[in-house]
């Protein structure tokens, strides 16, 4: 009399999932060379050296969601266990942006900067990855609710997706700027072979003499902004060459090592930017 309903086993969800999860890996690899490399062409993201893949993370995003809509049209199989695919690499990106954000140093964070060396692999093993995987499952499970979206209206999604389109852009715009920011002032203390890089409380003390009260050795440090020519103790602006034959000394604050916390006055020949 009933037809008896078919009930999928935990071993056929299982793998139609991790048969999604881990295509979404070499499809955000894929995808993600070919848009950093064009919105890097068009200036956006681009630092030299270090390059922010926030804004191709919010394409892959979109483009990943329009990938999840259709496959959850096109095999209904797919759609229990591939809104579930998030789940793992958003968890891990959001625990290291949260890590990246409580280090002393503001390192770019890993998961949406490159950086030379081993950093330029952070964003493509983290941030694209879980970016594509949030779109697609967001995809399929808008899909399942095609029927409240059609409630919703249909002049109403675009705009709709064009405003956290905008949002996402204009967050990933201020995220960059913030953590550029922090970082342009950060810098490395040279060690030389005997003692380190003297600090001063006193700006004079430190011009006339090249001496101070402590010695920082291979440490970060920050600028706190204020930069002084030894000759007429003048003020100067960020990239002002001052007097010729001058030293020039910056306020800073220790990060690391023994000294961390101080603040005082530094040879600004010593301090270079961490990434060369």
């Amino acid at each position: 009399m009933f037809d008896p309903i078919e009930i999928p086993s935990l071993s056929s969800w299982w793998w139609r999932f991790l048969a999604q999860f881990f295509l979404c890996y070499p499809a955000a690899w894929i995808v993600g060379s070919l848009l950093s490399s064009l919105l890097s062409l068009i200036g956006l993201g681009n630092h030299g050296r270090i390059q922010f893949l926030g804004y191709d993370s919010v394409v892959l995003l979109c483009l990943a969601e329009l990938a999840g809509w259709a496959i959850g049209g096109a095999k209904p199989t797919l759609r229990s266990s591939g809104r579930w695919i998030w789940v793992v690499p958003v968890l891990i990106f959001l625990a290291d942006l949260v890590a990246d954000l409580r280090r002393p140093i503001p390192w770019p964070a890993e998961s949406l900067f490159t950086t030379p060396g081993e950093g330029v692999i952070g964003p493509y093993l983290i941030g694209l990855p879980a970016f594509t995987a949030a779109g697609y499952s967001l995809g399929v499970a808008l899909f399942s609710r095609r029927s409240r979206i059609q409630r919703f209206g249909e002049k109403n999604v675009l705009p709709a997706a064009a405003l956290v389109i905008v949002l996402l852009g204009l967050t990933s715009y201020t995220f960059e700027n913030a953590r550029m920011e922090r970082w342009s002032k950060i810098r490395y203390a040279t060690a030389p072979p005997r003692e380190g890089v003297p600090l001063a409380t006193d700006r004079h003390t430190l011009c006339r003499s090249q001496s101070g009260d402590s010695w920082i050795t291979s440490e970060y440090i920050e600028l706190t902004g204020e930069r002084r020519a030894c000759e007429g103790d003048q003020i100067l602006q960020p990239r002002e060459s001052g007097p010729p034959q001058s030293f020039i000394v910056d306020r800073v604050k220790v990060l690391t090592g023994p000294n961390a916390g101080k603040q005082g006055w530094a040879l600004e020949y010593s301090l270079l930017d961490p990434i060369q």
